[in-house]
């Protein structure tokens, strides 16, 4: 590297001796402004002391001639080290008390009076300096790739522990940093690896660690680079996810709208553990009865249907159990006002799904309708149009069936003067829910070419 430099004098250039002397560059530390300032360079005779060089040393940082100094050598950015005043002495020359010599060496000298001065937050040039080499710049990004979340910036240290830093990260997204998870980040390419679990918070308790800034991969300020640190805020603390269970469900809303939410129940709980959990992710509206429900229901273009309201006291681990086929899931959703009372003697949740010319050919959002023994088909039709909100014109193509293990038992005519007959329906003698009959909306199915007829969110993905 060679170092040009326009002198700031008239008269002619120190000499310079190749055999003997070397370039040694100068920074002086003000710990009462925690200020760090290059003052120039020095010629300095290896194979003589350094002492010498001490009042030139106050001279550049314009304090007297006499003033007692620290001096410290800095090797690199993350290697500081203090000089001891006696080796300083006419006996001891330079090239025995500087590591490095062969290129030229710097040194960052301060008042000795000021370094034990507990007032000033880095007393030494040594403590200033592994805060200047600790600083990194990130950027905090939401790993729900929410692309509405700007990323969070700012200058941290990468010698935080995990908790300094997840609150000062609460802080700038106004959000519990108890409830914050940290994902490891690629030193290579800054994509996220997987997420810090609460039980191994041990081996990653640094800011660095997270990042992999270590070894070979250690943080190096002359690279000027921003770090990216990936977050997920969770619904729960995340010391306590070892003893809850995640689960993803669907929440079906007032307007029959189908979104994907991930709760995290306790373990041990039960449905109406999942619905406490869902109750604070969700937005019920309003005049609506405040009461959630579980349903069993499909998710695969075969199995896109309703079954069965669940428990509220079936266990967690059950749910999950049914929910391991992912042609199945547990949906969740507000009971509508005239389903949150049935009188199993003479009422009956009849299952409403939508199919275009043939019962496999299942699409769009299944749900419940209550109907009563003896009651008209004509009023069963009503509130079925009432429910789905569709026009006149619309509603005129839809051809009610009598659904049976995937086959169209009976066209119902909406002429005709039947009524609704719950032994007809079967629903104490099926076999499982699978063969439990359904009534089937008969339409086309104007999203063809869809998964189905509803759109999913894409879930936060957790990796306990």
């Amino acid at each position: 590297m060679l170092f040009i430099e326009v002198a700031m004098t008239t008269g002619a250039l120190p000499k310079y001796d190749d055999n003997t002397d070397m370039l040694v560059f100068l920074k002086y530390y003000d710990p009462k402004n925690s200020l760090l300032s290059f003052v120039g360079h020095v010629m300095v005779n290896y194979q003589g002391p350094l002492r010498p060089y001490l009042s030139e040393m106050c001279r550049r940082a314009h304090i007297e001639p006499n003033t007692e100094l620290l001096l410290f050598e800095a090797m690199a950015p993350d290697k500081v080290q203090e000089i001891p005043s006696k080796l300083l002495d006419k006996n001891v020359n330079a090239c025995d008390v500087l590591s490095e010599v062969s290129d030229g060496a710097i040194i960052v000298f301060q008042r000795a009076d000021l370094a034990s001065n507990t007032q000033f937050a880095y007393p030494t040039a040594l403590k200033y300096m592994e805060k200047l080499y600790n600083e990194i710049d990130i950027e905090a990004i939401d790993n729900n790739n929410d692309a509405d979340t700007p990323p969070v910036t700012g200058r941290i240290s990468q010698i935080w522990r995990l908790e300094e830093f997840l609150k000062w990260l609460g802080e700038q997204i106004s959000y519990d940093w108890e409830m914050i998870q940290l994902w490891r980040t690629s030193p290579y390419n800054d994509k996220a690896l997987g997420p810090v679990s609460f039980e191994r918070s041990d081996q990653y308790r640094l800011v660095r660690d997270i990042l992999g800034l270590i070894g070979a991969l250690k943080h190096d300020p002359r690279r000027d680079r921003r770090y990216r640190i990936y977050y997920t805020k969770m619904p729960v603390r995340v010391d306590e996810l070892d003893r809850r269970k995640q689960m993803k469900l669907q929440w079906m809303d007032s307007k029959m709208n189908v979104t994907e939410i991930t709760v995290f129940p306790d373990k041990t709980g039960s449905v109406k553990t999942i619905l406490d959990e869902v109750r604070k992710q969700v937005q019920l509206a309003e005049g609506g009865s405040g009461q959630l429900r579980m349903v069993f229901a499909g998710q695969s273009p075969h199995t896109l249907r309703v079954y069965s309201v669940l428990s509220t006291e079936l266990s967690v681990t059950e749910c999950a159990h049914k929910f391991a086929n992912t042609s199945y899931t547990g949906r969740v959703e507000e009971i509508p006002l005239d389903q949150v009372s049935i009188n199993t003697a003479t009422e009956y949740l009849l299952p409403v799904g939508h199919f275009d010319k043939e019962p496999t050919r299942i699409f769009g959002v299944p749900f419940f309708i209550k109907v009563k023994q003896g009651e008209s088909f004509s009023a069963v039709r009503d509130r079925i149009k009432k429910t789905l909100d569709v026009s006149d014109k619309e509603f005129e193509k839809y051809k009610f069936a009598l659904v049976a293990n995937n086959r169209v038992a009976r066209y119902l005519d909406e002429l005709s003067t039947s009524t609704v007959n719950l032994s007809e329906l079967g629903h104490t003698h099926v076999t499982g829910v699978a063969s439990q009959p359904w009534l089937g909306l008969d339409h086309m199915n104007k999203s063809r070419g869809a998964r189905s007829g509803h759109t999913l969110e894409k879930a936060i993905v957790i990796h306990n």
